[in-house]
């Protein structure tokens, strides 16, 4: 059998692996538009006074949570390399913080999946005003709703808590995860346990409580257990590198630079025909391209399915990476970073005390940083760094 994958990202990668594994014999091929493996994974290591700064251009780290990141880095010999955050010097997680009115805030402790696990610290918290603190009070007493359609994130956590903790609390800690608008971000499509939260428990407040008194109590019965976020000691390319060189031992085809210009249906399977056009033929065909990538290469074979593809929006966003001196900082990295709510009107929407998260990835003596900048109803093109 052969079979053709297209996207030479990780998801393209990981689909190779996998089926070299469970097809045996099949010929491979995966093609990659571009001049390295990893797509948005893109790791620099800079040497510098005896260590190395590890700067990502991408994602930092991967969900342990979700189990399949930390089964590939076993399967691949990797996960005596897997790093968690760091705890600091005390044992205990850093804060991260909101930029509020200009100051830093820190986050209330105890959130659940984003959502306020514990009473007291939001009661003490300066993100919000005691009558912001009441309406998000009436979570307890609110009826859950009982309408099966979708709706926003936005609207749900208004209609929850307030607007004011969606704006102040939630909004910031979404976008840094998907730079995205949560008044347009469907709730089913990125948070779906959140309605399962308040069905179950009938307030998200008792059901974030209820999480976090289960995590704790593990947290308690698994003394030195791993951190929610994975990283391996040099970088998140570490998976890419280990994924191609498994590759390139199971004979299957690897070709850079080999954009693919569209795919056709038939009797025997499929076509692809290249951008220097070259012609691949498979019985199966695997896209692991972006949408509107996929939704150009598939315009001839299903066209609605290709307006589909074609109408889910994309952010851009920049990562912009600083490395200084520990003594020029003018404040402690106490902290894990800040998160930038929507409503402070600036252009960047988080930024990562890297060095503080990962020791490792700076050496001794310096702090690194990474800023983000672009969420939704931004244009790069129109940002002056």
């Amino acid at each position: 059998m052969k079979l053709i994958i297209i996207g030479g990202g990780i998801a393209g990668l990981s689909a190779a692996y996998y089926a070299s594994k469970h097809l045996p014999g099949a010929q491979i091929t995966l093609l990659e538009a571009g001049d390295r493996w990893g797509g948005k994974i893109a790791t620099e290591r800079v040497p510098w006074e005896g260590g190395q700064f590890v700067i990502e251009g991408g994602p930092d780290t991967f969900l342990a949570t979700k189990p399949w990141g930390v089964r590939l880095c076993r399967e691949l010999g990797l996960e005596d390399r897997l790093h968690g955050t760091s705890k600091g010097k005390s044992g205990l997680a850093p804060r991260t913080y909101v930029l509020h009115k200009g100051r830093l805030e820190p986050l209330p402790d105890g959130l659940a999946m984003m959502l306020p696990g514990k009473v007291l610290p939001m009661l003490q918290t300066r993100l919000l005003t005691w009558p912001q603190k009441l309406r998000m009070g009436l979570d307890f007493v609110l009826p859950p709703s009982q309408n099966d359609e979708d709706e926003t994130l936005g609207a749900f956590i208004s209609r929850r808590l307030g607007r004011a903790a969606y704006e102040n609390l939630i909004e910031p800690l979404m976008s840094g995860i998907y730079a995205g608008d949560g008044d347009q971000l469907s709730l089913l499509s990125t948070f779906p346990y959140l309605r399962d939260l308040e069905r179950q428990y009938r307030s998200l407040a008792r059901g974030a409580m209820t999480m976090y008194r289960q995590r704790v109590a593990r947290g308690k019965a698994t003394q030195g257990s791993r951190s929610a976020f994975l990283t391996p000691t040099t970088g998140l390319a570490e998976i890419v590198e280990a994924l191609v060189a498994h590759l390139e031992g199971q004979g299957v085809n690897l070709r850079l630079r080999a954009a693919a210009q569209d795919v056709t249906r038939t009797a025997a399977g499929w076509q692809v025909r290249l951008a220097d056009g070259e012609t691949l033929t498979a019985e199966a065909l695997i896209l692991a391209t972006p949408a509107w990538v996929s939704a150009a290469l598939l315009r001839g074979v299903d066209a609605d399915l290709a307006a589909a593809l074609g109408r889910i929006p994309y952010v851009s966003t920049a990562t912009v990476t600083l490395a200084y001196r520990l003594g020029d900082v003018p404040r402690p990295l106490d902290g894990y970073g800040y998160v930038i709510p929507r409503r402070e009107g600036r252009r960047a929407l988080a930024c990562t005390w890297t060095s503080t998260k990962f020791p490792h990835r700076a050496p001794e003596g310096y702090a690194l940083l990474r800023v983000f900048i672009g969420r939704a109803g931004q244009h790069l093109s129109l940002i002056h760094i």
